[in-house]
């Protein structure tokens, strides 16, 4: 009898992660999406993104069963804000508290339930700019979160 081989845990991971981020996050003006948002855009959204992941050979057993492969993949947790008028200092302070948000929730529980070996924030690209209609600010936090599990 085969036993049968793990599936990849970024489905589970990036599930795990929306449900953590909509819990921490919940209130009037924020919007947590599992990727990009739809029609409902309020001024502060923060959605679990684009998946990016290696794998590699951990223990060449014959089954190629459960702890064969490593995985390390970086789960991209995208805060955008906007604010209408000039206030540039407001909106990315804004997009960074938020940011911080989804950084303490990882470092609180780096196994992400258990699901993980360890999940860590590996760094955040902030970009902030007038909103294409010159109406607002906007800031947009790239955080990086980088898991690494078997399967």
């Amino acid at each position: 009898m085969t036993t049968p081989i793990p599936p990849s845990t970024v489905a589970t991971i990036k599930g795990a992660l929306f449900d953590l981020l909509s819990a921490r996050m919940a209130g009037p003006g924020v919007l947590v999406a599992y990727d990009s948002p739809g029609t409902y855009q309020p001024e502060d959204i923060v959605c679990v993104g684009d998946v990016h992941r290696q794998i590699a050979v951990h223990a060449a057993v014959g089954s190629g069963g459960a702890g064969w492969l490593d995985e390390t993949y970086t789960v991209h947790v995208i805060v955008e804000c906007y604010r209408g008028g000039d206030n540039a200092r407001l909106v990315f302070e804004r997009a960074a508290a938020l940011a911080a948000v989804a950084e303490s929730a990882v470092r609180a529980d780096p196994s992400i339930g258990g699901l993980a070996l360890v999940a860590r924030p590996v760094g955040v690209d902030y970009t902030s700019d007038a909103e294409e209609d010159h109406k607002g600010r906007t800031t947009r936090a790239d955080l990086r979160i980088e898991v690494y599990a078997l399967t």
